[in-house]
């Protein structure tokens, strides 16, 4: 039988398997109570039978089997005539514990142990990730990818399978999209198990797609996982790195990225729990949240059909790019690198707000945290050292020296000694850095500057000079400041950071007041500077600026742009739903009046931030 017939074959088999399997399933998985309740963290109103994987996984191998069946020789290429039965025991045995966690409730350490020990087994018949790499890892490493590789892919699908027909359309795009490359690898055989898997899930969209009458439950989530790990690692080439292990990962984006937040999320909450929220006492990284790709798409207003349809359009995406790097071979690194680099971007940029904003905030209580006034001063004099030294030894590799310990004994002390006495000089560390002006860290860098030319003029004193010995010293007077005035401008960097989430988060946040600010002087720049002391208590977002002066006119100042004039606060108003004006400016008492005006036009209030000093107890008359 011609190889181009076992294509449809295994896709038709796959989809008509599922669609005789599912109704009866459906009915059994209710009679014996295999249903997902309503709750909290789920989407669905009622309840709905899982388990619905257990026909996806009999579709499959049904598939494979007839086909095989028909045309009586080896169809799978590389992957070998015992590859099947090898896979149907390793796939059994997570079948069998999706079952029972769909069934029973397993605990997560248990399910991340199953998959784990389904992995070993994969690795022992030869799913390799070390057989891909530039180089020969230890058995030890070796193994750990391997079981890092699958356990990761898995999950992704187990995590993104929280809404009508996601896993299972995602599994259809990426088991098509993966199928492609291979095709354009020359490996058509190796993807008859993807063409097999492509429909069955398109079969179970039929049952699966909103509205849902039966989930796929962590059996059939994990098994699509599993699929689509395992066919990467068998037809990997150490020639085609790119290939064989960047394109799955650009194919899988959607769940794996969903993946990735989730841990990052989860464990910024586990390390600083006061981010989880008031009344959670402790958060896990395997607990499970309602804040995944999907759950967001619905938080703006969309329905389930639209979200799913939505991150369908992005996987597909994905997979175009993964496919036009297949084709394109000669530039396909290039190209999947911009896929994973806009991808990564788009979706960050939508999505990780959540993150981000944790991260933040995590970061900037450990910067804020009371230190000791008496480890104050050592802690920073250890992390410049820290500093030095290390843009000391890579000053040398850039410059083709070798970092030898005679190097480090004779050359280094001239070079960091008097920085760190330039520094010392000028009360470096006598500074309180988290409330740093612009002419602290002048002063900071002017030292630095001086201390390496002084370091130079040692080099040429002590007659230590080798050759490359002054591209050396360019390089280490050009990358010591960063460092030096980085680990200063943390906190101030954080802060920033933060304000500008933070108020991004606002705009999106319904019962917020949303205010503009009249005035984009001096006075607005404190006004800001005090918001930003107060990041993550504040109701209020400044949404823009409004000032008469033209020149400022769509400029950005403090993060806000100056949207318009005083005569346009009232269109202003109706246009960016603002509840009122606050003052941040020393105005006439006529422009005053005029401000009074327009904000009543508006329907709005107005209010007046201002600073300067008031006399508390007065002096006595002589």
């Amino acid at each position: 039988m011609h190889d181009l017939i076992n294509y449809p074959i295994a896709f038709t088999v796959g989809a008509l398997v599922v669609l005789l399997l599912t109704p009866p399933l459906r009915w059994l998985t209710r009679r014996v109570g295999m249903v997902d309740q309503p709750d909290a963290r789920r989407i669905n109103r009622t309840p709905i039978p899982r388990g619905g994987g257990l026909a996806v996984f009999a579709a499959f191998h049904v598939a494979l089997y007839v086909t095989g069946s028909l045309s009586g020789e080896n169809l799978l290429g590389r992957l070998g005539p015992s590859w099947h039965g090898l896979f149907l025991v390793a796939s059994s045995v997570l079948l069998l514990i999706g079952l029972l966690d769909d069934a029973l409730g397993l605990k997560p350490w248990l399910k991340l142990a199953g998959q784990i020990m389904v992995a070993t087994l994969l690795y022992g018949v030869g799913a390799r990730v070390g057989g891909v790499l530039w180089f020969a890892p230890s058995e030890s490493v070796n193994f750990l990818l391997t079981v890092v590789w699958f356990v990761g892919i898995i999950n992704a699908f187990n995590l993104i399978d929280g809404m009508d027909g996601l896993a299972s359309g995602l599994a259809l795009i990426g088991s098509l999209g993966l199928a492609a490359c291979l095709f354009a690898r020359g490996l058509s055989r190796e993807a008859l198990p993807l063409i097999a898997l492509a429909g069955a899930c398109l079969g179970f969209l039929r049952f699966n797609f909103h509205p849902a009458s039966i989930f796929l439950g962590d059996c059939g989530s994990m098994f699509l996982g599993l699929v689509l790990a395992t066919i990467p690692l068998y037809t990997a080439a150490k020639s085609e790195l790119l290939a064989s292990l960047g394109v799955p990962l650009l194919v899988i984006g959607v769940p794996l990225f969903d993946t990735v937040l989730a841990i990052w999320r989860r464990s910024m909450r586990a390390a600083v729990p006061s981010l989880a929220g008031d009344g959670i006492r402790a958060v896990r990284v395997m607990q499970a949240d309602k804040e995944h790709l999907h759950h967001r798409i619905l938080a703006r207003g969309m329905t389930q059909r639209s979200a799913a349809l939505v991150l369908y359009a992005v996987s597909s995406i994905m997979v175009a790019v993964a496919v036009l790097g297949m084709l394109f071979e000669k530039r396909s690194t290039g190209i999947i690198l911009l896929g994973f680099m806009l991808i990564a971007f788009v979706m960050v940029r939508q999505f990780s707000r959540v993150e981000l904003w944790d991260t933040g905030r995590a970061l900037l209580s450990t910067v804020s945290s009371p230190i000791s006034t008496r480890l104050t001063v050592p802690t920073y004099v250890l992390l410049d050292l820290g500093a030095m030294a290390f843009v000391w030894y890579w000053s040398r590799r850039l410059a083709y020296l070798h970092p030898s310990r005679h190097s480090l004994i004779t050359i280094a002390p001239l070079l960091v000694v008097p920085v760190f006495a330039a520094m010392t000089l000028v009360r470096t560390y006598q500074r309180t850095w988290t409330r740093a002006h612009v002419r602290d860290y002048a002063i900071l860098a002017f030292a630095v500057i001086v201390g390496c030319v002084a370091g130079f003029a040692l080099v040429i004193l002590f007659g230590v000079k080798e050759p490359g010995w002054s591209r050396q010293l360019a390089i280490f007077t050009l990358g010591l400041p960063f460092p030096l005035l980085g680990v200063r401008m943390l906190h101030e960097l954080l802060s920033s950071g933060m304000a500008a989430i933070e108020r991004q988060r606002l705009l999106d946040t319904p019962g917020v007041e949303r205010v503009l600010a009249y005035g984009g002087g001096n006075r607005f720049c404190l006004y800001q500077r005090e918001i930003v002391t107060h990041v993550g208590h504040q109701r209020r977002v400044i949404v823009g600026i409004v000032d008469d002066n033209i020149n400022l006119r769509g400029r950005i100042v403090e993060g806000c742009r100056v949207l318009g004039q005083l005569t346009d606060i009232p269109a202003l108003a109706s246009r960016h739903r603002i509840s009122g004006v606050v003052i941040t400016a020393s105005i006439e008492e006529s422009r005053r009046e005029e401000l009074i005006l327009a904000t009543r036009a508006a329907g709005v209030w107005l209010r007046e931030w201002s600073y300067g000093e008031h006399e508390i107890v007065a002096s006595r008359s002589v």
